[in-house]
């Protein structure tokens, strides 16, 4: 499978960013990190392997952006109005940097699919990038430790895919280890 670890500067943030992009072709997926988490953690947490036959297939190219949580709401030491703008910072980085970087190389101008987890779950996505993405995914923090409702998710990923529907859901799990 391929696998690239990437970064460019961004200028709405003024510092460099990194994300991963796993995959060669197919229906961009930008997946956000959980609460503090990074570009790595998607990998780290075992669903690039959940993912891996979609991708490997073709259909569908993950990007994993960094986080800026600990800018934005993490960042306990700034005011309320300044974890507010470093957060609307960041969602300008993906909108205005991030996307039209990810259609200009995958040269992909159809809808795109965003997922996440915890602080990249429904309340980043659907707000901001309803517009630019269409397809969103959002998954309750669970989803990163869990294997069965990885398989939930990749599935609920697959009919989207197949269907091309316009989905908003969240899928929730109480299911131990």
């Amino acid at each position: 499978m391929f696998f690239e670890a990437r970064h460019h500067w961004s200028g709405e943030l003024g510092r460099e960013m990194p994300f991963n992009v796993y995959g060669h072709s197919g229906k961009p997926v930008i997946v956000f990190p959980s609460s503090g988490g990074n570009h790595n953690e998607y990998g780290n947490f075992g669903m690039i392997d959940a993912c891996r036959s979609f991708i490997e297939r073709g259909l569908i190219k993950v990007y994993t952006p960094d986080s800026f949580d600990n800018e934005s709401w993490l960042a306990t030491y700034k005011s309320g109005q300044n974890m507010a703008q470093a957060h609307n910072a960041y969602d300008r980085y993906i909108i205005n940097e991030l996307v039209p970087l990810i259609r200009h190389e995958s040269q992909w101008q159809g809808t795109m699919i965003a997922t996440g987890c915890s602080m990249g779950d429904s309340t980043r996505l659907i707000l901001p990038y309803a517009t630019l993405i269409f397809l969103i995914l959002p998954l309750h923090s669970a989803g990163f430790m869990m294997p069965v409702f990885s398989q939930v998710n990749i599935k609920a990923m697959q009919r989207c895919i197949l269907t091309r529907r316009l989905i908003i859901c969240g899928i929730k799990t109480t299911r131990g280890f």
